[in-house]
Formats: structure tokens, C-alpha cells, sequence
């Protein structure tokens, strides 16, 4: 009798044995989640639960770890995908994948939404910005692959330790199409497993290299990360009167929220549509403590050495426009407001700003680092924005920043350099114009009545003959085209002078620096300043003036 009782108990322990080996290795088995909840109508932030609505049917998302994996078969098994895919076919985006239960509410009263984008790296600046801006948030995130795991489980860790700074924050993602979201099953479970008294950026460090696997490390060193997209993503889903779209780690100064709230509900900014607000940045080098708390305590490190503008040895131009010696001088005073309009527009600059909604879109075409802002700012100034200065807002970014030695950031830069160069404005997707304000000639080219001030400091223009800087000068158009020029700046009181000195010959280009040539004495080219353009170019030579088709006016 006692042996096939033993028969049956060994039976019992293997298949035990084989059951608990299975378990384990199901437990390191990712769960794939395909499709997402993209229609979400309502979150509630619950310590518990989070719920998503598709097609009428409320799915539960229970944070314990045990009813979580009915939860994702569940999901995956009835929602259907309902992202859009942007106009090149190569990322896919779900907006308001999660929302804050105070997002509708702060966005009816505040006046201006603030928007972001970034990788699940630098998630942990959610925190920061959150803390610094009380109004509604926008978040646009890249999420291929297991990267989506780290932002449930970085939400999961924030909604747990910070739930109250997520009230007012709206998380959209968008992926490669070629890497849909992944969602391991140890998510939730590894998300409580930290402590709320931990700093949020090792959280988000120690969540990155647990769930990204090696080879999506290896892809993404190489990867081109859509700037702009993710940016239109979060700025689309605002629906306040202004939008503030900065970097996620560009963190404002406290308490400038409520300041730039009030100034902006103020009649006289509301009816200027096409008014740009600049908000300057200045890095702070990583020795000091603490972000400065108002431009007072900003002056002081400038001073010391350690705060410098944004970019000013990576990148001058990002900035150079701005005039900050002039911003740095003015008055310290409590009164929120503008400390001064800039005249002109520069290539290159590329500052951060405060517009209402009807903005150009960013161009979604200039993928990876560099020049990825320009395109938009070029358009902006074609449309006929100008540009105010604020006297107390700037933001703050952690560390000094140098040129890059990355080649690979590198190549992706001189890559987007040369698309910015090929940019035609009487091509490109142009914003907000008025045919009735349009003239042409038999040629084709335009006239714009409200014009468009550029100068390219970048400009370098070196003509040894009198010969020469006719030539580069002039062209010979039509006569109507070259008294539209010159009936235009009188009537913007410019001084004009004669600028067709040389007989039979018209002006086709005015956009370069004053001469130094001692023999022009037949004529004074115009001031940079005082040129309109219609033709972007950083470099301007020769051949390339004679191909480039501008008309000053």
C-alpha cells in the first residue's frame, strides 16, 4: 500500500515543481500591449485604480499587482487602436492618455497652458515644472517599446508620492510605428516598490535600466528623437487662449505662474494676435544649490560666474536676438509686464516664447538636434509677428552647455542645418496670408504689404570690384517691382536714398551688410536692417544671391 501512495506524491511534487519554474518564467514574460486607451474620456486619480472608457465600457486598471494581468489581457483583448499617424507615416500618437482630474478645470481659468515634450529619461523634470506652474500642463512623450513601461511605472510612482502635482497634467505618447509599446507585467508591482522619500530622478534612472532592454538602448543612441512632433502633439491638446511650449528641463522661476496668468487676462495682450512674448533661458551651472527665485538672485550668479545665457558658447544664435545685456540692465521692479520690443527677426534664433493658439505649427520635418525651432520662427516672421521682451519671467537650465563633441548628434545637426538653408518661404507651407495683400509681377514674385524684417548676422559678403557689388547687389526685374520697393519703405519712414545709382539696373536683393568697398560712390547699399526678405539663406555668397530670388521692398 505504501508504495503507490509514494508513486502519487512524487507525481504531485514534480508537476508542483514544474508548475512553480513555469510561474517564474511567466513572471518575466513581457505582457505586449499593442493598442492603446486612446479615447480616454475621464481619469480618476485614485491611490487604487485607474479607469479609461471605450466605446461605454469602463475597463479598471487595479495598481495591485495581482489583478493587473487580468486587467492588461482585458485590455488587450477589446480596445482597438484609435491614434493617428503623423504626415510622414513614421511615429504614431495617442493623445490625453492620461488625464489629470483638475486638467479641464484649471484650463477654463487660466490663460496660458504650458507644454512639453520629452523621452522617458527625463521624466523626473515633470516634477520640478509641476511644482513651478499651477495652470494646465501638457506633456508629449516618446515611448517606444518597453521605454512605455518606464512612463507607467514612473506615472504609477508619481501618482503614489506626488499625486497632487499630477491633477493638473494631460500625458500624451507617441512611438516609432516600427516599435509599438511594450508593457512588462512586473510594472506596477516594481513601481511600489519604491519609496516616495527617494529622489525622483533615481527613480526614474533605476525604472530605465531595469525595463529598457539592451538592444532598445543600442537603437535609441542612433535614433532620431521628432522634436517637433512631440511639441505639436502637446500644444495641440491645449485649449487655453496662450501657449508656453518650453523644454522639460527648462524650469521657470517660482511663482512667475501667477504673474504671467494675470498679465496675459489683460485686455491689451488678448488683442494682439500676432504678439510673440520671450521668456529668456539661462543655464545654472550645477555647483549652485538651488534654481535663483527671481532675477535679483539671477543677476548676482550672472555676476559670479555662474549663470550664463542659454547656449551662448554651444549655440549663440539661439539667443544672440534677444538683446540680453539690454534684458539684464532694466530696472528690477515688481511690476510684471514688457521691458522692450525687438525689432527685427535673425536666422537662427530660436527663442522660447508665449503666443496665443493661432501660431504656425513646428515642422515636423526637421527630426533629431538642431534648427529644429527655426522653421517656425522664420514663418512667424513672414506672417508679420513681433516680438516682446518680458522683463521678469526667464527660465532655468541645470548646467553649462558646450558644443558637442557627439558625432552622431553632430551629423544630425549639419543634417538639419542643410535642410533649414534649403527652406523657400514662397513654397513652404505658408501661415496666415492675405491674398487681397499680395502683390505679383509677371514673374512671379511677390510683394507682401506687411512685410517681414530679417537680417542674417551670420551674413558675409566680400566684393572686390565695383563691378562686383553690382552684381551681387542688383538684378534687372520689372520697374513696378522696384517702385513697390521704394514706395513701401517711404511709407514706413525709412530713408531710401537713391538705392538705384547704377543706370539700368533694379533692386532684386538689398539683404547684405554695408560695404566696405571704397569705389562704391555711385550708391549705398541698405542698411541689413532695414531689408525684407522672402528667401532664408545663412551664407550668403555670390551664386547663391544670384539664385535666391530676393526682393527687398
Amino acid at each position: 500500500m505504501g508504495r503507490p501512495w509514494g508513486r502519487w506524491m512524487w507525481k504531485v511534487m514534480v508537476v508542483a515543481v514544474v508548475f512553480t519554474i513555469g510561474k517564474i518564467i511567466y513572471s518575466f514574460n513581457p505582457v505586449y500591449k499593442d493598442t492603446l486607451l486612446n479615447n480616454i474620456k475621464a481619469v480618476n486619480w485614485d491611490d487604487k485604480t485607474i479607469f479609461g472608457h471605450n466605446n461605454g465600457t469602463s475597463i479598471k486598471m487595479d495598481f495591485r499587482a495581482e489583478q493587473v494581468d487580468v486587467s492588461l489581457q482585458q485590455l488587450n483583448e477589446e480596445i482597438t487602436s484609435l491614434g493617428h499617424i503623423d504626415s510622414r507615416g513614421m511615429f504614431k500618437t495617442h493623445q490625453f492618455q492620461l488625464m489629470g482630474r483638475e486638467w479641464q478645470n484649471v484650463s477654463r481659468n487660466w490663460q496660458v497652458c504650458l507644454c512639453t515634450q520629452t523621452s522617458v529619461d527625463k521624466m523626473f523634470w515633470i516634477v520640478p515644472q509641476t511644482e513651478s506652474w499651477a495652470g494646465p500642463f501638457s506633456v508629449a512623450i516618446l515611448v517606444p517599446s518597453y521605454d512605455y513601461s518606464v512612463v507607467v511605472a514612473m506615472i504609477a510612482f508619481l501618482q503614489r508620492c506626488k499625486e497632487e502635482l499630477l491633477q493638473r497634467v494631460a500625458f500624451h505618447i507617441s512611438y516609432p510605428i516600427t516599435l509599438p509599446p511594450q508593457l512588462d507585467k512586473n510594472t506596477w508591482r516594481l513601481a511600489a516598490n519604491f519609496s516616495c522619500d527617494m529622489n525622483p530622478k533615481v527613480v526614474n534612472k533605476k525604472l530605465v535600466e531595469i525595463l529598457r532592454p539592451a538592444s532598445l538602448s543600442t537603437y535609441l543612441k542612433k535614433a532620431l528623437y521628432p522634436q517637433n512632433l512631440l511639441r505639436n502633439v502637446a500644444r495641440n491638446a491645449c485649449n487655453t487662449r496662450f501657449t508656453f511650449v518650453l523644454d522639460v528641463d527648462m524650469i521657470l522661476v517660482n511663482n512667475i505662474d501667477t504673474h504671467l496668468n494675470n498679465f496675459f487676462a489683460r485686455n491689451s495682450s488678448r488683442e494682439c494676435s500676432k504678439c510673440a512674448y520671450i521668456v529668456p533661458t539661462y543655464e545654472i551651472h550645477t555647483t549652485v544649490s538651488h534654481n535663483p527665485e527671481n532675477k535679483q538672485q539671477l543677476l548676482h550668479l550672472l555676476n559670479k560666474k555662474l549663470a550664463r545665457r542659454f547656449h551662448e558658447r554651444s549655440f549663440y544664435p539661439n539667443q544672440g536676438n534677444s538683446e540680453l545685456s539690454k534684458w539684464e540692465k532694466l530696472n528690477l521692479t515688481s511690476e510684471f509686464g514688457v521691458g522692450y520690443i525687438i525689432p527685427d527677426y535673425v536666422m537662427q534664433w530660436e527663442p522660447i516664447y508665449i503666443a496665443q493658439g493661432d501660431i504656425p505649427m513646428f515642422d515636423e520635418r526637421f527630426i533629431g538636434f538642431g534648427y529644429d525651432r527655426s522653421s517656425q520662427f522664420l514663418e512667424m516672421a513672414m506672417a508679420g509677428f513681433s516680438w516682446h521682451m518680458l522683463n521678469n519671467a526667464f527660465t532655468c537650465h541645470r548646467g553649462f552647455q558646450e558644443k558637442t563633441k557627439d558625432p552622431i548628434r553632430n551629423h544630425q545637426i549639419m543634417q538639419n542645418k542643410d535642410s533649414f538653408q534649403t527652406l523657400n518661404p514662397r513654397t513652404m507651407g505658408t501661415f496666415n496670408r492675405d491674398e487681397e495683400n499680395r502683390g505679383r509681377d509677371n514673374e512671379g514674385l511677390e510683394i507682401e504689404e506687411n512685410g517681414m524684417k530679417i537680417r542674417d548676422e551670420t551674413a558675409s559678403v566680400t566684393t572686390q570690384s565695383k563691378e562686383d557689388i553690382y552684381t551681387i547687389a542688383y538684378k534687372t526685374p520689372t520697374t513696378k517691382l522696384v517702385d513697390a520697393a521704394i514706395s513701401r519703405l517711404n511709407h514706413l519712414g525709412w530713408d531710401t536714398g537713391d538705392p538705384t545709382g547704377l543706370e539700368g539696373t533694379n533692386i532684386d536683393c538689398c539683404a547684405i551688410k554695408q560695404s566696405r568697398n571704397k569705389h562704391q560712390d555711385s550708391f549705398t547699399p541698405w542698411p541689413i536692417s532695414k531689408c525684407i526678405a522672402l528667401t532664408p539663406f545663412l551664407r550668403l555668397q555670390k551664386s547663391a544671391l544670384l539664385r535666391s530670388g530676393l526682393l527687398c521692398f
